[in-house]
């Protein structure tokens, strides 16, 4: 609104009073996502964020394939599958990670790839 509030006019005015609970909704979950985006930085890596998102895409257009008839294209569909599969993988990776290193001793569930061994003795 501050940004785009030299253009407005009457009509935009009154679109925005009408739907001000929707304006004020999107204002909240915005906030919100960035701030969850914060958590999961701070508890993961920004790689598992950038997966998460990626996920969360993949699975949303899927689901309007499926569910909602949206049409997908067959290369859309590889791509956006190929994505699903490279975000499992990964986890898959991370979890076998963090098994072996907590049989080892101490437990690291941050979802973040354990480090290699340094050699040190």
């Amino acid at each position: 609104i501050i940004v785009e509030f030299r253009h407005f006019d009457k009509t935009t005015w009154d679109m925005f009073i009408t739907n001000k609970g929707a304006f004020l909704f999107s204002s909240v979950m915005a906030i919100s996502t960035n701030a969850i985006n914060a958590v999961v930085i701070q508890h993961t890596n920004a790689l598992m964020l950038k997966l998460v998102a990626t996920a969360r895409n993949g699975v949303l257009v899927l689901f309007n394939a499926a569910v909602m008839g949206e049409v997908v294209t067959g290369i859309q569909f590889c791509g956006y599958s190929v994505s699903l599969v490279g975000f499992l993988f990964y986890n898959a990776l991370v979890r076998r990670s963090n098994n072996k290193s907590s049989s080892g001793g101490g437990s690291s569930n941050t979802g973040k790839p354990s480090e290699p061994a340094s050699g040190k003795q």
